[in-house]
């Protein structure tokens, strides 16, 4: 049961998380008291240590900068429920009254839950206060819906708005601009064959991937709403002109110095050295130009250019444009993008592109030229992904495990395969289902669509991700849920000398 009671550092955040629950001239209500309970050091260390385990589902937090005593105390306080979850020291329901306190802490606290007018005013730019407060609200709306009852999902259907609203508000969909920001890395303009190693700034450049991702998880939430639940979008998946998600090796490394290498910016050497399994290269493509490339007849996207976590953002914006497409029937026009300008990861198509398909009829209303561009952008993603599976992630030894490789957000396929059904076999009804209805509908395909997975990739060798370890029970018959058999726990992976954590020894 936790850790020895010595560290100073976690009776001090202990009671830093505990003074956020209660305002020191607020009336404790007695059967709160649970809470000190809860939180105690010991407690604490051990769901920071544990929040690890979703840190490799969905790595948002730069945990080699991290730093505990410095941190927003509302985001201490949901990686703590988040880790929670992988504790023993709880059980579930222990976690979701712990999930009501945050959410009450937060309002109270919080200006990105509390703002009524989340629209007013002009863009404004993101502090790492900011940013550290919509963390929190991205992580207390993930905990709601995937480790919640239906009240709780319901809370956080009220709450995703003003997270969706303030990071518009923050203009973090586009690349910042600002001189004393700007991450040449993370700008449409790079070029690696001008660029001077002199001129990078590792803080700067994580400053700007750290909003990235966070905007990246506000989309992922945003057509998780949408597909999970019926809701309607808050965002248009072209608005995200943002490149995609850096290699995971970067983004874990604990130094400048890793990082560049990781990035491809030490040459070739070092990078296949460092970074094995990833793009090494040291900017991805744009989000809104990539879908573009793939839903075009006459290019696509060149093999080797994009990474695991890259591919599972393209496919949720390919499923925010089949659930478009199935709801505006002929006014969705995905035919009608355009083409992205010219770029480095960009290849003619080949005539396996997709253009060939017979495209059989989709089950709700999509016009013949969407469903066209729809189906070509799959077939051309599952082309990528095979390439790069056999490169990145050659066939492995049987019994062997890669944890690289693990994790729910590097395991798009299964989405690929969820996409493929979907277009298909959508009907009206199905759009207008109530979202626990249509929870439980979406749950149970994902988890059918491992069949295909498998019998797929093991005619190629492929390792096995982690979208195939979704418990049966998890949203079959109960509807409170435990986010840990959605996100499983990953033990191997957590205690290989590779994986990045977040830093809990304070002393």
């Amino acid at each position: 049961m936790g850790m020895p009671s010595h560290q100073t550092s976690y009776n001090l955040l202990s009671d830093q998380i505990l003074n956020f629950f209660y305002p020191p001239n607020q009336a404790i209500d007695p059967s709160s008291a649970g809470m000190n309970l809860y939180f105690s050091p010991d407690n604490v260390k051990d769901f920071l240590d544990k929040y690890t385990h979703f840190h490799i589902h969905m790595p948002f937090i730069h945990v080699a900068t991290f730093k505990v005593m410095e941190a927003y105390t509302g985001l201490l306080a949901g990686m703590c429920c988040i880790g929670a979850c992988y504790s023993d020291n709880v059980t579930p329901s222990n976690v979701r009254e712990m999930m009501d306190f945050l959410v009450v802490a937060l309002q109270r606290d919080c200006k990105m839950m509390s703002n009524a007018e989340p629209l007013a005013g002009q863009p404004s730019r993101a502090s790492r206060a900011d940013i550290e407060e919509l963390q929190a609200v991205l992580l207390t709306c993930i905990l709601l819906l995937w480790n919640g009852n239906p009240q709780q999902r319901e809370r956080a259907r009220h709450i995703y708005p003003f997270l969706a609203a303030n990071a518009r508000r923050l203009n973090l969909f586009q690349s910042s601009r600002d001189p004393a920001l700007l991450s040449a890395l993370h700008q449409i303009d790079f070029d690696r064959n001008t660029f001077d190693l002199q001129q990078w700034n590792w803080d700067t450049w994580v400053d700007q991937e750290r909003r990235n991702r966070l905007m990246f998880g506000v989309f992922l939430m945003d057509v998780a709403m949408g597909l999970y639940f019926n809701s309607q979008p808050l965002f248009d998946v072209m608005e995200f002109h943002l490149p995609l998600p850096c290699d995971d090796t970067a983004w874990d490394a604990d130094n400048a110095g890793d990082c560049a290498s990781a990035l491809g910016l030490n040459g070739d050497v070092a990078a296949r050295d460092k970074n094995p399994y990833g793009t090494q290269r040291p900017k991805q493509p744009e989000m809104d130009w990539a879908l573009k490339a793939l839903l075009h007849p006459s290019y696509q996207i060149q093999p080797g250019s994009t990474n695991l976590y890259g591919k599972f953002v393209l496919i949720h914006g390919i499923l925010a444009l089949i659930r478009r497409a199935q709801i505006e029937g002929n006014a969705a026009q995905l035919s009608k993008f355009g083409t992205p300008p010219p770029n480095d990861w960009m290849t003619p198509a080949g005539h396996n592109s997709g253009r060939g398909t017979p495209v059989e009829g989709a089950a709700a209303n999509v016009d013949p030229q969407s469903l066209q561009a729809l189906v070509i952008a799959l077939s051309k993603f599952k082309n990528n992904w095979d390439a790069d599976m056999a490169n990145q992630f050659p066939p492995a030894l049987p019994g062997s495990s890669n944890p690289r490789r693990h994790g729910f957000s590097r395991d798009g396929i299964h989405f690929y395969w969820l996409s493929n059904y979907l277009l298909k076999h959508t009907q009206a009804a199905d759009l207008r289902l109530s979202p626990d209805a249509r929870f439980v509908q979406i749950i149970q395909l994902l988890k059918s669509v491992k069949s295909w997975v498998m019998s797929d990739g093991a005619s190629r060798g492929e390792e096995l991700g982690s979208v195939g370890e979704i418990d049966d029970q998890y949203g079959a018959v109960d509807l409170t849920l435990e986010m840990a058999k959605l996100f499983k726990p990953l033990p191997q992976v957590v205690e290989d000398a590779g994986t990045a954590s977040v830093k809990t020894e304070l002393d």
